[in-house]
This record gives C-alpha cells, sequence and structure tokens, in this order.
C-alpha cells in the first residue's frame, strides 16, 4: 500500500542509505529531469527483469511528475 512521505524524509532516508528513489515516468521524461541518485523504471516497461536494480535491502521510494500523477501509486 502506497504512502505518502515528506520531502525532507525522502532526502533523509537517501542520504542514509536506506531508501531508493524510482521514477517511473517514460524514459524520455527521466532524461530531461530526474531526482539526483534516482533510477528510471518506466511503469509501462516493469517486468521481472528491469526490476532488478531494485535493492532489496532498501526502502523503495516511487515517484511521478507531482501530486496530479498516479503512476506511483500504480
Amino acid at each position: 500500500m502506497p504512502i505518502e512521505i515528506r520531502r525532507k524524509d525522502v532526502k533523509t532516508l537517501v542520504a542514509q542509505g536506506r531508501a531508493q528513489l524510482v521514477e517511473v515516468l517514460p524514459s524520455a521524461e527521466y532524461k530531461k529531469e530526474h531526482l539526483p541518485k534516482a533510477i528510471s523504471l518506466p511503469l509501462d516497461k516493469l517486468t521481472a527483469e528491469t526490476t532488478k536494480p531494485i535493492r532489496k535491502d532498501q526502502a523503495v521510494i516511487v515517484y511521478c511528475a507531482n501530486y496530479l500523477c498516479d503512476l506511483s501509486a500504480r
């Protein structure tokens, strides 16, 4: 179940190495702009193979364009 997290908490968790950022927008959007240290896993390309870069020992913070975008929740 997705939960919302505040920006400062995201920064802290990533800086501490306790979380990883995953952007689910299309690759072109990732290339234009993305958060530092984020990996690109476009929602329409998600498979067991493409999710291999996700570390099992860290929390996963999934994000998309803005609060109106529902891709990260999906």
